[in-house]
């Protein structure tokens, strides 16, 4: 992975799909992962603390940030079985 990393979530559609991806080795795999799941904490923690940059979001909207939160702690501890990372 270089320095200029790609945004995982920009990158892939969900974390099923950055596990999936051949041409990702396990470490960046768990960089990225890290990546996505505090980037997805931070926007979470903000919110429920009333600290959005903008209006609130909808409680659909938090509940599918919430569930994405899932698939990438699954998807790092599914990885951390593989790899011993």
């Amino acid at each position: 992975m270089s320095g200029d990393a790609p945004n995982p979530r920009r990158t892939f559609a969900n974390p099923a799909s950055l596990m999936a991806d051949t041409h990702t080795t396990d470490a960046e795999k768990q960089a990225l992962l890290t990546e996505w799941g505090s980037e997805l904490d931070g926007r979470l923690n903000a919110e429920s603390e009333g600290m959005s940059t903008s209006d609130p979001i909808s409680a659909t909207r938090e509940a599918r940030l919430a569930d994405e939160a899932k698939q990438v702690q699954s998807a790092l501890t599914a990885l951390e079985a593989k790899t011993g990372l």
